[in-house]
This record gives C-alpha cells, structure tokens and sequence, in this order.
C-alpha cells in the first residue's frame, strides 16, 4: 500500500510538471528568410546573397547568388620609386578572375530551436551553375 501512494505521488507531480514547462511545437513560425554577407581571404574577396521560403516548418527551398574575385596568390603590389604620388603597381600579374555563382537547393531542419538563444541543427543541399571571367 506504501508503495502505490508513492507511485501515484510520483505520477501526479510528474504530470503537473509536464503541463507547465513542455515544449510543444513551434511558437512562432515564418514564411521567408533572407541572409546575405561578405567574404574576405587572402586570395580575394566576395559577396552573397541568400534567400529562402519555408515549405514546411522543417524545410526551405533556397535561392542564392554570389560574386566573388579571386586573384593569383604569386602576385603583390609593389609601389612605384621613380616618382613621387605614384599608385602601386601589382608586379607578377599573372591571373585573376572573377566569378558569379547562382546556387539553388533546400535545407533541412532536424531539430528546432527550443527557446531564444539555442541551435537548431540541420543540412542543406543544392547544386550551382558558375560563371567564370578573367
């Protein structure tokens, strides 16, 4: 008889607990995303912009587009000794391109965020078309 009371008393608090503080779905949710930044590395630079529509909560078809210059990692500037006020001039000019890049794909969210400030955990695929020009 000891035993039951103590198992009911468990039960009951536990289930008060789980009606308080559980978390049940998305509170919030949205029906686009839009992202965008800069690169910078030692070969170049770049721009991105990235976009997305939300299909179901846990999955977003992508849209995105970049630009990005890239430059022979041989070549450096060197300025100009023979006159004053001069602009540097890259000595070693071998190759340099630039690239615009435009991606499509989907990402998937396997776990959401629980509460503001958490990670949410997915992946994301997609394929690329690029455009190259020296």
């Amino acid at each position: 008889m000891r035993y039951l009371i103590l198992i009911l008393f468990f039960l009951a608090f536990t289930s008060i607990g789980r009606s308080q503080g559980a978390y049940e779905g998305p509170s919030l949710i949205y029906t686009n995303q839009i992202s965008g930044g800069a690169q910078l590395s030692t070969t170049g630079w770049g721009v991105q912009f990235n976009s997305g529509k939300y299909e179901t909560f846990y999955k977003i078809k992508t849209k995105g587009l970049e630009f990005v210059k890239i430059k022979h990692p041989k070549e450096f500037k060197l300025p100009n000794n023979g006159r004053d006020n001069s602009r540097r001039f890259a000595y070693g000019k071998l190759n340099s391109f630039q690239s615009l890049r435009l991606l499509c794909g989907a990402k998937k969210i396997v776990s959401d965020k629980i509460r503001h400030g958490a990670v949410a955990i997915g992946y994301k695929w997609g394929s690329r078309s690029e455009c190259r020009v020296s």
